[in-house]
This record gives C-alpha cells, sequence and structure tokens, in this order.
C-alpha cells in the first residue's frame, strides 16, 4: 500500500509498519542506514494538533521501531528527533518522529 507524504509518494516498500494513527517509512534522503521516519496518518501543523490519542500511538511506534532498528543494525543507541517547523510543515502539514540509529 503506498502513502502520499507532501508531494512524494511513498511506495509499499519504503512502509515497514502501521498503527490506527501512523505509519513508518525508510527515509528518502537518509542520514545513515536505518533512518526511518513515523508520521502521523493525520496531515496537520503541527505536532500540538494531533489529539493525545495520536500523540500516543505515534510515540509507542517510534519506540518499537526504535527497537527493531537499533537490534537490526547492531546499535548502541537510537536518536528522537521532533521535526515540527515551518519548513517541514509546508512538505505536508504534518509533524514527525524522525529516529536515527546509532553504532
Amino acid at each position: 500500500m503506498a502513502q502520499k507524504f507532501g508531494k512524494y509518494m511513498l511506495s509499499a516498500e519504503q512502509l515497514f509498519y502501521w498503527t490506527k494513527h501512523s505509519y513508518a517509512s525508510v527515509n528518502i534522503a537518509p542520514v545513515v542506514p536505518g533512518h526511518a521516519m513515523l508520521i502521523s496518518r493525520r496531515s496537520v501543523p503541527s505536532l500540538s494538533d494531533l489529539s493525545d490519542e495520536e500523540v500516543a500511538d505515534l510515540f509507542v511506534a517510534a519506540r518499537n521501531v526504535g527497537r527493531v532498528l537499533q537490534q537490526h543494525f547492531e546499535a548502541t543507541a537510537v536518536t528522537y528527533a521532533v521535526q515540527d517547523v515551518p519548513i517541514i510543515a509546508s512538505l505536508r502539514h504534518s509533524a514527525y518522529p524522525g529516529l536515527l540509529r546509532l553504532t
């Protein structure tokens, strides 16, 4: 199942985790191997515009995906970064946590 992300169409091969309110994708411009994005299914200008249920879903998904990435890449830690700035909002009108593995 493909998913639209701003002006991009994420292919089914790029998507690897889904929940009721969010989904995970490999980053189309990764900083490191294993760089992933957790994206709210509902487009909003800011993280603060998501409901409590959506925020909880998004961050539980981020934790779960982070665990898998850490194990798969044998990383020592995972960095979670929430991008909630106008330039990102102009891309998709949605805040999302990005995950980076640390070695």
